[in-house]
């Protein structure tokens, strides 16, 4: 007996256009900057018929405003709270540095003559994810392994402009030790020196992140 195949309801077919058309317009930000494209090479990138992007979004800037405030949601904790989960979260960020949309995208945000749209998403983005980093921070001081005197959130922006410092840096540095010296230097700087991690129980000691946790964050916006 053979079974059906379940049709894709209008709704379904319709979140999948724009999902599609969203992504090639990031593609295309990625590549040619904010206005080296049209709705009709969106169209084209996604696979569509070049007039869709039209019909869904109107607009150059209404396809943008879609795009890249969904791409600049305010980032929020997932899962637990400490150093450890940051310590996964800035390891993440720093792998994603090889996918050269991430670096281009960052580019382009950092750029100069943004519109003022993009500018308050990056911002809030941007103040979303010092208040987690900050958090984390806080977390791992309750618990005994963050130095007690650091000062989360001037910490925290120490972190982050020294993680974007990376993301913006010219494309031959990508073979460098750059980011690994960064994780070293950054978790030496926050852990407490007199800590013996083998005495700590696992969920206290700041081991080293692995990869392949579900909870595991990127600071930096992501897409694909």
């Amino acid at each position: 007996m053979t079974s059906k195949i379940r049709r894709r309801s209008q709704e379904e077919r319709r979140a999948g256009a724009r999902h599609a058309l969203t992504r090639a317009t990031l593609e295309l930000v990625a590549e040619r900057g904010l206005h080296g494209f049209s709705l009709a090479d969106v169209g084209e990138r996604a696979g569509v018929s070049r007039g869709l992007a039209t019909h869904h979004f109107q607009s150059r800037e209404g396809l943008l405003r879609e795009a890249l405030g969904e791409l600049l949601k305010p980032r929020r904790a997932v899962g637990e709270l400490g150093l450890n989960e940051l310590l996964s979260s800035l390891e993440r960020s720093v792998a994603r540095l090889s996918a050269p949309h991430t670096r281009a995208l960052l580019g382009v945000l950092a750029g100069l003559g943004l519109p003022t749209f993009i500018k308050d998403a990056a911002a809030a983005y941007w103040v979303s994810v010092t208040k987690l980093v900050e958090a984390h921070l806080r977390a791992g001081q309750e618990a005994g392994v963050v130095r007690a005197e650091l000062e989360p959130a001037g910490v925290a922006q120490q972190i982050l402009a020294s993680l974007f410092g990376l993301a913006v840096a010219a494309p031959w540095r990508l073979g460098t030790d750059d980011g690994a010296r960064f994780l070293a230097d950054t978790r030496r700087s926050l852990v407490r020196p007199e800590i013996d991690e083998v005495r700590l129980t696992s969920r206290e000691a700041p081991r080293r992140p692995q990869r392949e946790q579900p909870s595991e964050q990127s600071l930096f916006p992501e897409f694909g």
